[in-house]
């Protein structure tokens, strides 16, 4: 199956448009087994072929121009495997919204360009479904972390990551022990703390140029009021 859009479903109010029919038929190499659903297809090929702990994994999908290389983790498989799949787990959060994407990336844009996640006031409650709830946050920077990773490595052909980190990076599976979900809950408070930092140095530079913004207004004020009548001094 070859899947040329990134997305799947309709904006509201945008014409109705068909989708594709979803890929069941596992087309590795060898298999070709009908698992009849696309979640059913997508749990087969994560557990019966590409499996945990392997030394390396590459795609064997019939027909794929990567097929036979290495991808430099589990996860950077999993993620390529969803071009021949059609797979789109990440899936917009708004209830009249039935978009779905391919990538998080694709998401976080669609958020911001069509529904303007971005534009709550601090003062706002913030509602559960909404893409900036805490929850989904965190789960966001889980994904865009393991993302950034995968896609670092494979451009410095650093190898595969520690297959521990990456389990317990995954949104999917979080730890049950309570010493795994310390120590994601302190990867997660580093997140916030360098979030917050960049944050922090976003408004210092916005106070900067609302300072300066409002020196340049003063003195063109200046400038009309004396050009206005000489006289008045302000």
């Amino acid at each position: 199956m070859s899947v040329s859009s990134d997305t799947s479903g309709s904006v509201p109010g945008s014409p109705i448009e068909l989708e594709p029919e979803p890929e069941t038929i596992c087309r590795w190499q060898g298999c070709d087994q009908d698992l009849y659903t696309l979640d059913n297809l997508v749990h087969h090929i994560h557990n019966g072929h590409i499996g945990n702990r392997r030394p390396k994994y590459t795609c064997e999908w019939d027909d794929c121009p990567r097929k036979g290389l290495v991808q430099t983790s589990r996860f950077a498989l999993i993620a390529h495997l969803r071009s021949h799949t059609g797979e789109k787990p990440f899936i917009c959060s708004i209830p009249e919204c039935d978009r779905s994407f391919t990538r998080s990336d694709a998401l976080a844009k669609h958020m911001r360009t069509v529904h303007e996640a971005d534009t709550l006031r601090p003062s706002d409650p913030i509602p559960k479904a909404h893409p900036m709830h805490p929850q989904n946050v965190a789960n966001a920077m889980v994904q865009s972390a393991r993302e950034a990773r995968a896609q670092q490595q494979q451009q410095q052909g650093t190898g595969i990551p520690n297959e521990y980190m990456e389990n317990w990076l995954d949104a999917a599976t979080m730890p049950k022990s309570p010493h795994d979900m310390y120590h994601l809950q302190k990867l997660k408070l580093q997140w916030v703390k360098e979030e917050r930092l960049m944050l922090m140095k976003h408004l210092e530079n916005l106070n900067i140029k609302s300072e300066q913004a409002r020196n340049e207004k003063e003195k063109a004020l200046d400038k009309l009021v004396q050009y206005v009548d000489p006289s008045i001094r302000r």
